[in-house]
């Protein structure tokens, strides 16, 4: 169905506690002041599949779990929330972490058979800027927490494995889980040439053969606090920052109480989500569609693709496998 934006006409209330969880959640994501109705859609006031993730990770929070693919289809919050389960009532996921080898993605795959001379040196960087002193012991018991809790930030790639590589997690018991180092600038230093050199060096020295591929550097500068963290890409990406920050926010605001960390409940582990992906892959009911993915592909090979407003020409290749 079409998309609706309720006016203040056909404002209907949440009933149950679904609905009202979600539209309150729905509200804080979306950064909504107005009163949300449960014939209002979550993509119509500005909602994506990115502002979705963050909207099921806070619903798992609240309690509910639901399938990303069932929302997205739903065009009113009263369909959504008619998607929620609660976690009491649904699969028990295992909060314990995972060690030992896993099944890469597809494109992890891909990566690993590259065989790259410096595999190690294609990272994802983020520098944040803090609005508070942080404290270091505080910090580096807030990054054990993490790494303990986000097996993949554990992750090194064994590459012995027959030639090809695979992706193996380290024992949360193990020393050096990341790499932090605490730095001290003086007030004529150049913050950003600082920090630009720093991330330069950092990324060279992840090590994905043996670990660690976090390293974090706590930067004290004359106006402010900087956190500089560099994860190697085949753990991390843009959305995984948003959670890893979060996270870290969430175990330094603890700890800062003098409360233990608790950080939100795991969601399944990426080697069950690769397994679920492997056993789909080879399914007999997908292998029903393989004739009309090869028809799409001999249609759009050689395809010229030309960026609207540009000169340049993309030359676009498909191939499908398997």
């Amino acid at each position: 169905g079409r998309p609706h934006i309720t006016t203040k006409t056909d404002y209907i209330a949440p009933q149950t506690k679904a609905e009202e969880t979600l539209a309150r959640l729905m509200g804080d994501v979306l950064s909504l002041s107005e009163p949300i109705s449960m014939t209002d859609s979550f993509f119509a006031h500005g909602g994506d599949s990115i502002k979705l993730i963050r909207l099921v990770t806070m619903l798992h929070d609240e309690g509910f779990t639901a399938p990303i693919s069932d929302l997205m289809l739903c065009t009113t919050l009263r369909d959504m929330a008619r998607m929620l389960v609660s976690n009491s009532d649904g699969p028990l996921i295992s909060q314990d972490s995972v060690t030992g080898t896993i099944t890469p993605g597809a494109i992890q795959q891909r990566f690993l058979s590259w065989k790259l001379s410096q595999p190690g040196r294609i990272v994802q960087s983020v520098v944040l800027r803090a609005s508070q002193p942080i404290v270091a012991t505080f910090l580096q018991q807030a990054l054990k927490a993490l790494v303990v809790h986000h097996d993949m930030l554990r992750a090194i790639v064994n590459a012995n494995d027959n030639g090809n590589g695979s992706i193996v997690i380290r024992p949360a018991t193990d020393e050096r889980l990341f790499a932090f180092e605490e730095m001290t600038l003086k007030e004529k230093d150049d913050v950003s040439q600082t920090i630009a050199e720093t991330m330069l060096r950092e990324g060279e020295l992840v090590d994905l053969k043996h670990g660690p591929i976090l390293r974090v550097v706590l930067l004290h500068a004359a106006d402010s606090d900087r956190l500089l963290m560099v994860c190697h890409h085949i753990a991390c990406d843009g959305v995984s920052w948003r959670i890893i920050t979060e996270d870290l926010t969430t175990a330094l605001t603890q700890l800062a109480k003098g409360q233990t960390v608790v950080l939100p409940a795991k969601t399944h582990a990426f080697g069950y989500w690769t397994d679920t992906i492997a056993r789909y892959r080879d399914s007999y009911l997908l292998s029903q569609e393989k004739p009309y993915w090869q028809q799409v592909q001999g249609l759009m090979e050689g395809m010229d693709l030309t960026t609207t407003g540009s000169t340049q020409t993309r030359h676009l290749t498909a191939t499908l496998e398997g």
